[in-house]
């Protein structure tokens, strides 16, 4: 969803409030946004390298900051600090495992309270008003950031804020000395049924947006709530774009020169690559279960997708593997992905030259040396000497060979600079020829750990896997990298899966942080 993430990321008002205190610091264009864009920045607050937020997907009682957005809403992105009774107790959990990086006290007795007094402490008044005085006594439990189409024309956005209110007059008069201190006319702000909508860096899409919410609310869109319903759990963090509007964005932008340094769509072919990647919608969720935080993503509704088998070799590794990555498809896949890009020119001369330098035929000699499934993992001794295997399954290892050779060959690497194995129809390669001949063992692999049941949510229908066991890591290198009381609360954490799957026009990614 890194597209969704870039839209967000136009939203220029909006700035990352730190855990050790402070605002980042704004352009001088920015600086009369920077409370808004604060407050806006509860959805990700930094604690020690980890982000911690709270939403609640449709269960809290009152309205919901959809119902003051429009139908034609492009990305959408919203934070409650008030979410169900089962997800406070279980945020509240996890930061007590990190009571330096979070900087916990005792009067935090839940989640929304540590995190409304970081945003206190965190605040300098810089904008002329303090969040406690100004903003706390109107400021409502419920949050979000959104991309609206723009009022310039195809490729334009505006950034919207919608903040819960409880008081019209007292949330009017802290605006209002915002947009006093702003050297431009360009902020705007509308009220709307318990909301202030802000627009930073606008003179009228706050107003815009409200009005045309009126009418067709994101909230009574039927394929929104749809598209939100599909994550089947208690979410805490949500979010929700329209690939197709994502994609007429960005050609948009190619068109007017904008995007990617002036390269036009014409010239590029880029724009037919867009309308063959951005289908569909994209949705993503966050809630915390039983000591772990999981964040689900995923596309619905894109183009149709060749069927691929699951991963199955997860166990062709290291004996002493401390985390794998396993993707299968990988023949098909890269068939795709060629035929996609072959026709882009700045791709292809870039392909070009790396045929005759590796002395390959692309695509098919990477096919046959990928093969149907790639499993690669890290072990041995991280202190000193890690070893790295790979082991590709094919219908033919003795072709994925002659590859590999022609490879190292090109690279000029002396024979024996790597352990290679044949098995079966699996092809393994090494840092070292111990680590290969003891990969792949029948017993004791690294889907038999508990944390791996734990981390990965759907290892037996998932055609990419990822897994890093960090009480291994930690058990080894934990003393030289985790030096302070602070660093040291790292251990905590025990383990990250991910995994992701495709069927037809749907594909999921889960990624999971394991607590301890």
């Amino acid at each position: 969803m890194s597209e969704f993430g870039e839209l967000l990321g136009a939203a220029s008002a909006v700035e990352i409030l730190s855990s050790e205190g402070g605002v980042a610091v704004p352009s001088p264009r920015r600086r009369r946004t920077s409370l808004v864009a604060g407050i806006a920045a509860l959805a990700v607050i930094a604690a020690g390298g980890a982000g911690y937020a709270a939403f609640s997907a449709f269960n809290g009682s009152g309205s919901q900051p959809e119902e003051v957005l429009p139908a034609s809403t492009i990305a959408f992105v919203k934070v409650d600090l008030d979410p169900s009774a089962g997800q406070k107790l279980e945020l509240l959990q996890l930061l007590k495992k990190f009571p330096r990086s979070a900087q916990l006290q005792s009067s935090d007795t839940d989640f929304g309270d540590w995190l409304v007094r970081r945003l206190v402490e965190s605040d300098p008044g810089s904008s002329g008003i303090t969040y406690a005085t100004d903003v706390k006594p109107w400021l409502g439990k419920r949050f979000a950031v959104a991309a609206l189409p723009g009022a310039k024309g195809a490729g334009s956005v505006d950034a919207v804020v919608v903040l819960q209110e409880t008081d019209d007059t007292a949330a009017a008069a802290a605006l209002a000395k915002i947009k006093a201190k702003s050297a431009s006319p360009a902020f705007d702000y509308a009220f709307s049924n318990g909301y202030v909508v802000v627009a930073p860096d606008s003179a009228d899409a706050a107003h815009r947006a409200v009005a045309a919410a009126t009418t067709s609310s994101l909230a009574h869109d039927q394929q929104f709530v749809a598209d939100v319903a599909t994550l089947q759990s208690d979410e805490v963090i949500t979010g929700w774009a329209d690939a197709k509007k994502v994609g007429a964005v960005l050609k948009g932008q190619l068109a007017s020169g904008t995007a990617l340094g002036g390269i036009g769509s014409d010239a590029s072919g880029l724009g037919a690559l867009v309308d063959s990647k951005y289908t569909g919608r994209y949705v993503l969720g966050v809630h915390a279960a039983s000591g772990s935080i999981e964040l689900k993503a995923e596309s619905l509704g894109g183009a149709s997708t060749p069927v691929v088998a699951p991963v199955r070799g997860i166990d062709h590794t290291a004996a002493d593997a401390v985390g794998v990555l396993a993707v299968s498809g990988l023949d098909t896949g890269i068939d795709a992905a060629w035929a996609s890009v072959s026709t882009v020119p700045a791709y292809k001369s870039l392909v070009d030259e790396m045929q005759r330098s590796l002395r390959l035929t692309l695509p098919g000699d990477l096919e046959t040396l990928l093969g149907s499934e790639l499993d690669v993992s890290v072990g041995g001794d991280l202190n000193q000497a890690p070893t790295i295997v790979a082991a590709a399954t094919s219908k033919d290892p003795d072709a994925a060979k002659a590859v590999l050779d022609k490879l190292l060959g090109a690279a000029g690497a002396p024979a024996g600079a790597i352990g290679e194995r044949r098995a079966g129809d699996v092809l393994y390669v090494g840092s070292t020829q111990d680590a290969v001949d003891s990969a792949g063992a029948t017993s004791g692999g690294i889907s038999k750990d508990p944390l791996f049941a734990q981390a990965v949510a759907d290892p037996a229908s998932s055609q990419l896997i990822g897994f890093i066991d960090l009480t291994k890591v930690w058990s080894a290198v934990g003393d030289k990298v985790l030096t302070s009381p602070s660093d040291k609360e790292a251990e905590h954490l025990a383990a990250i899966g991910f995994c992701a799957k495709s069927s037809g026009g749907t594909s999921s990614f889960t990624l999971r942080i394991v607590l301890r």
